[in-house]
């Protein structure tokens, strides 16, 4: 009986038991050469605070959430996002420097203007795995040309609007083109795969350069002004039963090569694609080993900084391997060579003695002078 109460007790008073919460912890990370950081809240592992940096960026390993407006910053020009992220916040990288991005396959989420407002942005490396894109994700920025992979299912609201696209390549996963998807581009002229079934509103308004476009018979939705202020188009291939269209349709008899060709193209944009973000990776390495470099140069000092050690390297290898602008393969190849040679070794100090004289040496390979041995 006593048993039992004691059982009764100890379940009646855990349910008043607290459990304590885990505490959390801000760390400052540095991200520029001029004292610049952004901070990091843990266990979390949200990114926040980095308005200031400067480029070139890695990310650190522990983020896993890049918070809102969080490198927002004028001054960054190339960020290395790890493959912990899993969310980019709202106009993350807004209206920075970058001048190309590859978004890890772990990225599941993406905010609206994330990586807008970026004029200098020409690349973009989508991942390989599903994630859900908010509206202008990449509006008014530099892109020229986007290869869409076979996780997307749509474009989606103004993703490409007011860029510089001159070539896309959309896959048969993708079924819907989002109003202002791909409007006031530099495109001139689109091939849409026969899995679209739905063009919204205003999609393709405002492309002053597109002349031809070919469309699927299987679209069951054209929304209203897809194709607004499209002067210079000049031909429609569609063999469908939609109306609507600015011009009048044409349906032409070699719509199956027209296909091919198509697919063609995008096999070979695709091999493109493939052979930058390989070469991104490799340069991405390069610059790691470059920046953990310890480099003595004339006044031997070391130098400190990404960008000054690259033009350092660069100057040097100039003139070591005849070209101004020497490639990755050469660089890491000279590097290999005279890595040890420019290797900064952290002064030390000896005590030599000779009888009761004692002297102190410094240097890189410090040595008792003369008639001093070492104590």
């Amino acid at each position: 009986m006593k048993r039992m109460a004691m059982i009764s007790f100890l379940l009646f008073f855990s349910t008043f038991l607290v459990v304590p919460a885990q505490s959390t912890e801000v760390l400052t990370l540095p991200c520029g050469t001029n004292g610049e950081t952004y901070k990091v809240i843990l266990p979390a592992g949200i990114a926040i605070s980095g308005t200031q940096c400067t480029g070139p960026l890695e990310i650190d390993s522990r983020v896993k959430i890049i918070d809102q407006q969080a490198f927002r910053s004028i001054y960054l020009n190339s960020v290395v996002i790890p493959n912990s992220v899993t969310i980019i916040g709202r106009a993350a990288f807004e209206g920075s420097k970058l001048s190309e991005v590859v978004i890890p396959n772990s990225v599941k989420s993406i905010g609206s203007h994330a990586f807008s407002s970026i004029g200098n942005l020409i690349s973009v490396k989508l991942p390989d795995s599903p994630v859900e894109l908010d509206y202008s994700v990449f509006a008014n920025s530099g892109i020229e040309t986007v290869i869409i992979p076979n996780s997307f299912s749509k474009l989606s609201s103004g993703m490409f609007q007011d860029t510089n696209l001159k070539s896309i390549s959309i896959p048969t996963s993708v079924n819907t083109i989002e109003s202002g998807a791909l409007s006031n581009t530099k495109l001139t002229s689109l091939v849409i795969p026969n899995s679209i079934v739905e063009i919204q509103n205003r999609a393709f308004e405002g492309n002053l350069y597109l002349t031809t476009i070919s469309l699927p018979d299987s679209l069951r939705v054209i929304g209203d002004n897809a194709f607004d202020r499209n002067y210079s188009l000049t031909s429609i291939l569609y063999c469908g039963n939609l109306t609507g269209f600015p011009i009048k349709p044409i349906c032409p008899s070699n719509r199956e090569s027209l296909t091919d060709k198509a697919a063609a193209d995008k096999a070979a944009a695709d091999k493109a694609a493939a052979d930058k973000a390989a070469e991104v990776i490799k340069f991405e390495g390069l610059m790691k080993r470059i920046n953990n470099l310890k480099i003595r140069y004339p006044n031997n000092s070391q130098l400190a900084g990404m960008e000054v050690k690259a033009k350092v390297l660069s100057g040097v290898l100039g003139k070591n391997l005849g070209s101004t602008i020497p490639s990755i393969e050469k660089i890491n190849q000279w590097l290999d060579s005279n890595e040890k040679v420019w290797a900064y070794t952290q002064k030390q100090s000896k005590v030599c003695t000779k009888g009761k004289l004692t002297k102190k040496v410094t240097g890189v390979s410090p040595k008792c002078p003369a008639g001093y041995k070492l104590k």
